[in-house]
Formats: C-alpha cells, sequence, structure tokens
C-alpha cells in the first residue's frame, strides 16, 4: 500500500501540473471564442474572419497537447495500479501456499486457497479504490489551484459617490493593459478626458 502511494502520488503531481496548464489554455481558447462571437459585428467588418479561425485554431491546438500527455499519464497510471494489484493477489497466493506446502504433514486444501485467493482480490480492489481517490483529490485541487489569481487579486477600495449635482468630471493619467499584453504598450492610455454632463462619449480602439 505505502508502494502504491508513493507511485500514485508521483503521478498525480504530475497530472496536476498538467492539469493546471490544459485548463489555463482552455479558458484562453473560451475566452478568445466568446469575445470573437461578441463582437462578430466587428469580425465580419474587417474581415478579420481568417486571422479569428486561426487565433482559435492555435489556442486549440495548444490546449491539445497537455490534454494529450494528460490521458498518456493517466493510462500509464492504471496500467501500474492493475500491475501492482495482480503481484499483490498473486504474491499472497503463492505466499500462502508456499507457507502450507513446507509444514511436514499439512496438507494443501483446494478451497482454502480458493478463498485466499478472494481475500488477495478485496485487497486489490482496495488498493484501485485508493488510487483512485488521491486521483479524485488531485483533481479537486487542480480545480481550486486554477481560481488562485481571482483568490490573489488585490481589493479595490469602494468608489466614492458622485454629488447629485455635478457638471464636469475630469480623468487624468488612466492606464489599462491587459495581462498577457507587453508592459511597454498599454491596451488604454488617456492622459486627461474631460466628461461633461449630458454627453455621450465613446472609446474606440484600433480594431473598431
Amino acid at each position: 500500500y505505502v508502494m502504491l502511494a508513493c507511485l500514485s502520488t508521483r503521478f498525480d503531481k504530475a497530472l496536476m501540473r498538467l492539469a493546471t496548464r490544459e485548463m489555463d489554455l482552455e479558458r484562453r481558447y473560451a475566452a478568445g471564442m466568446s469575445d470573437f462571437l461578441g463582437h462578430m459585428g466587428t469580425v465580419l467588418s474587417l474581415r478579420l474572419q481568417k486571422a479569428t479561425s486561426t487565433l482559435l485554431g492555435r489556442r486549440m491546438e495548444a490546449a491539445f497537447e497537455p490534454l494529450a500527455r494528460i490521458i498518456g499519464l493517466t493510462e500509464w497510471k492504471w496500467c501500474m495500479v492493475d500491475l501492482v494489484s495482480i503481484a499483490l493477489t498473486w504474491s499472497l497466493v503463492i505466499g500462502y501456499v508456499w507457507t502450507s506446502t513446507h509444514h511436514v504433514g499439512a496438507g494443501l486444501a483446494i478451497g482454502t486457497v480458493f478463498m485466499v485467493y478472494q481475500y488477495a482480490g478485496r485487497t486489490a480492489d482496495v488498493a484501485s479504490a485508493m488510487a483512485g481517490q488521491f486521483q479524485g483529490l488531485s483533481h479537486t485541487r487542480t480545480n481550486f489551484e486554477s481560481a488562485r489569481p481571482i483568490f490573489d487579486a488585490p481589493q479595490s477600495p469602494a468608489p466614492a459617490a458622485l454629488p447629485a449635482d455635478w457638471q464636469r468630471i475630469v480623468v487624468r493619467d488612466v492606464a489599462f493593459r491587459h495581462a498577457k499584453a507587453h508592459p511597454d504598450a498599454p491596451s488604454l492610455g488617456v492622459a486627461e478626458l474631460v466628461l461633461h454632463r449630458g454627453e455621450h462619449i465613446a472609446l474606440v480602439g484600433g480594431s473598431g
């Protein structure tokens, strides 16, 4: 059991790393798909269909790479569990037979051997169930860890309420940058923006 737990833990650690990477890439793909579908008019008007398809295809292929490794490692893990279970079962049976036959005058009861085999099989089932529980726990932990950026996000202070009779708002030195963007290339940079009550302002980027 100790050997099985150690081997299963090593497999599960590798699977957790791959699952974290796979979920991150899958979220990037889902975010891109949602973004393009939500701005279909912009995609069509700027004729970005081919670029959109290419980008989504690359993101999907990137997500398949860790997923394929997860499938392979999972197959190897359960192959190892089955081999260990079989070895455990027959080692108990062979140990009983060897012990019984090396006593002077002792006979070997076939029914007893079959009973030992059944008990050994249940012991192997316990080993398989233990490996399954390890995998379930590691998968649950990976799901929680994938939300770590949300848990670690800084808390924003509550915004101050505007006076009811406000007439003008001046915004200075405002910059916004996507998490994946280059530090020197903000997605939005505003040196000064004056908003008057009743005006309608639209901020339009380079992509429309």
